[in-house]
């Protein structure tokens, strides 16, 4: 008798829950703005190389080359960074995925 009446409240305070969840869920979704997708070539810049600047690498091994073909829609130019040996490609590509967080960004190596 007393475990069908814990069942019971168990079961009770669960779909409480599981209501409650769903509405905050809806009233937050309503409140935040979605994001378009899209973030501007200077934020990009800035967040590039500011990552880059952590690991010091200097300007002369960082190679601004103008995309001569541009099928893509927004894609202008892309960088040729010589890294030295001691600094390992994986730390750096983590510390971009970093940098950029959650924005809209394509990182490939």
């Amino acid at each position: 008798m007393i475990q069908k009446k814990i069942i019971n409240i168990l079961i009770g305070a669960s779909i409480i829950l599981l209501l409650s969840n769903v509405v905050l869920d809806f009233f937050d979704k309503k409140n935040n703005k979605t994001n378009s997708g899209e973030i501007t070539v200077a934020k990009i810049d800035s967040i590039f190389f500011s990552v880059l600047n952590k690991f010091a690498l200097k300007e002369e091994w960082i190679k601004k080359k103008n995309i001569k073909n541009k099928k893509t829609d927004s894609l202008q130019y892309v960088f040729d960074i010589k890294i030295p040996q001691d600094i390992p490609i994986a730390s750096l590509l983590k510390e971009m995925n970093y940098g950029f967080g959650e924005q809209p960004v394509e990182i490939t190596s």
